[in-house]
């Protein structure tokens, strides 16, 4: 499945993982199983973020650099995290190359 074929909003359960901190290694990441959330996603822009849950979580230091998100049916979306709601009601986040489906390989 590719980035353009996902529909421009979704909300659902996701596994949700937040990396902390910019330099590689250095950083820490925070996992979450099950967490609701609403994503809305325009083709070629920053996909919004909307998460019920985490709140003081998204406001931590450092700051949130990363974030990936896997949707029920396996696909992947992930990329640098750019702005925090200062409430931490949700993040935006510009995605890296494209959606994967778990069994989807790399393009070559």
């Amino acid at each position: 499945m590719k980035s353009n074929e996902l529909p421009t909003e979704i909300s659902c359960e996701v596994d949700l993982t937040l990396t902390y901190g910019i330099a590689p290694g250095l950083g820490r990441q925070a996992k979450y199983s099950a967490q609701p959330i609403l994503i809305c996603r325009e083709l070629g822009k920053k996909t919004s973020v909307q998460v019920a849950n985490l709140g003081v979580d998204l406001l931590k230091s450092p700051a949130i650099s990363h974030a990936q998100i896997v949707l029920p049916d396996g696909t992947s979306l992930s990329g640098a995290v750019t702005k925090i709601s200062p409430c931490g009601t949700y993040f935006e986040m510009i995605e890296d190359k494209g959606a994967r489906a778990k069994d989807q390989r790399p393009d070559v």
